[in-house]
């Protein structure tokens, strides 16, 4: 069955939800900051006013955050690209960061700064720092040093190490590595 679509552009949006859902039409919210409409105001449509739908049609409804911001999605865990085109259609920019880490997979997502929940303007941006894997480290060159000194360079690269005595130790026992 057919009906005929009606303006709910500039309703509240339980009012525009009220008439959408006694048509049978469902809907999908989108909040968009705007100057021009209070908050919680349809400001969009995707169906033209008067046109004929189907019952049960999706209607895409844009409604007004105001200008205090929009709330940003939490995008911790996911993709570099899932969160890039979530927090870009959210209405941010977006600016990447690596760092490497041990527990995160490569790619995703480790923070986000603001913080998931926190609003911002539309057209602000949000930066995400994503994994760029386990971090690889050059072992310093050792031979030659004291044991002291081997250790201290070690220590300095937070690299786990075991000491073990050899044969040569005992021609030339100044403990050099």
């Amino acid at each position: 069955k057919e009906v005929d679509m009606p303006n709910v552009v500039g309703l509240k949006q339980e009012d525009a939800i009220s008439q959408l859902e006694g048509l049978n039409l469902k809907y999908k919210i989108t909040e968009v900051e705007s100057n021009e409409y209070d908050p919680g105001y349809v400001i969009k449509q995707s169906v033209d006013a008067g046109k004929k739908v189907k019952e049960g049609k999706i209607i895409e409804l844009t409604v007004s955050a105001g200008t205090k911001g929009i709330e940003i999605p939490n995008v911790e865990g996911k993709t570099e690209d899932a969160a890039t085109i979530l927090l870009e259609n959210a209405g941010f920019k977006v600016d990447v960061k690596e760092e490497a880490s041990d527990t995160i997979e490569k790619g995703k997502v480790i923070r986000q700064t603001p913080g998931a929940g926190q609003k911002l303007e539309s057209g602000q941006t949000v930066t995400i720092v994503v994994s760029s894997g386990k971090e690889n480290i050059t072992v310093p060159g050792l031979v030659g040093l004291t044991k002291e000194d081997a250790i201290a360079k070690l220590s300095e690269k937070n690299l786990k190490y075991s000491i073990t005595s050899s044969a040569s130790q005992l021609l030339h026992p100044e403990e050099y590595v």
